[in-house]
């Protein structure tokens, strides 16, 4: 017998025939952990498969209670539970005649899987545990029961809603059969496929074959350790375990911001902190305003009265005088003069001159 080398699998475990065959499978179950295991919850006993998978289904059914009212059209809808259904069909595939062996002992104990635990009576046996069991396939059932996001997550990346991290970071929680999904198993269906000629078996000795790979199909029905269904979280709803069935976080699009047209919004923070630190103006100059409007209004008036008195007919304007009492609005470069600006604007100055 060929020595244990404590590998998961090892195609030559049971024997030293065949020893120079390299299964490649062997690798991808050790390495990868790509695997079907079923943990015998009464015994802790648990066994594991190569993951040769060729159907996985899971079905949610909702049961509805209707009720039909006289006069109305449509029943009345009342909602009971949803049902949930997994039906799996794996094989067990053989590379030498030693892991054929093991297949079959452990298709055995499988079996052994479907049976309740007894306990002796004075005269009879009384069932005290059911057959359940935890079924767990990678990531695509496990079990989620409390599993918040900070517990699936890595602590590097704990809370973050970058996409790129979270794909990164998901990832079953273990290979550990105890991890699995429980359930009860119900139909279970085993084909030895003897009569298939591109299989096969091995024939051990006088009356003894192993086949070279074993079918297997079962209905697995769940049953969940954590609540299923929306609960109230301030003022939304939130499913109560975010991370069912299969564990995975997408990115939260209520967190990010949106662009503004003129680059990245600044964050209200910021700017608060940028009007706290910004420095008082200095206290004005009283004289100084004045000096300064009276100068400007000077100024515009001097523009005007030029234009104005040449409008006007005034022969000479440098006296600033026009009369204005004579015109009420004159054509200039297009547009109109309002007199009453520009007597506005001789008050200005006079006010000015007066404060000085």
């Amino acid at each position: 017998m060929a020595e244990n080398n404590n590998e998961l699998f090892n195609s030559h475990q049971y024997t030293d025939l065949d020893t120079t065959l390299v299964d490649g499978t062997d690798a991808l179950a050790n390495e990868r952990e790509m695997i079907i295991s079923f943990f015998h919850v009464p015994s802790e006993k648990s066994i594991k498969f190569k993951a040769f998978i060729t159907a996985y289904t899971e079905s949610y059914n909702p049961d509805w209670a209707t009720e039909t009212v006289y006069g109305r059209a449509d029943p009345i809808y009342l909602y009971k539970n949803t049902q949930r259904r997994i039906s799996l069909t794996f094989k067990a595939v053989a590379a030498s005649e030693g892991e054929a062996y093991e297949n079959l002992g452990k298709i055995q104990q499988f079996i052994q899987f479907l049976y309740p635990t007894y306990i002796q009576t004075t005269y009879a046996q009384t069932i005290s545990q059911s057959p359940l069991v935890r079924l767990k396939v990678m990531n695509l059932l496990q079990n989620m029961a409390n599993q918040s996001t900070a517990n699936v997550l890595s602590s590097n990346y704990a809370g973050t809603n970058n996409p790129e991290d979270l794909y990164i970071i998901y990832k079953s929680l273990g290979s550990e059969p105890d991890k699995g999904l429980l359930g009860w198993l119900g139909s279970v269906t085993i084909n030895h496929n003897l009569p298939e000629s591109s299989a096969g078996v091995f024939m051990k000795s006088n009356n003894t074959i192993l086949p070279k790979f074993i079918e297997v199909t079962c209905d697995f029905n769940p049953i969940h350790e954590h609540p299923l269904g929306w609960e109230e979280e301030g003022e939304t709803l939130s499913f109560a375990e975010k991370l069912f069935p299969y564990g995975v976080q997408l990115t939260d699009l209520s967190q990010i911001e949106e662009p503004s047209i003129l680059g990245e919004p600044t964050p209200p923070s910021v700017e608060a902190d940028a009007s706290a630190q910004a420095p008082e103006p200095p206290p004005a100059d009283t004289a100084a305003v004045a000096d300064a409007a009276a100068d400007n209004a000077a100024g515009a008036l001097n523009d005007v009265l030029p234009s104005a008195a040449d409008a006007a007919g005034d022969t000479d304007p440098s006296d600033g005088e026009i009369d204005t009492r004579q015109v009420t609005s004159t054509p200039i470069l297009g547009t109109e003069v309002d007199w009453d600006v520009v007597d506005a604007l001789g008050d200005m100055v006079d006010a000015a001159e007066a404060g000085d």
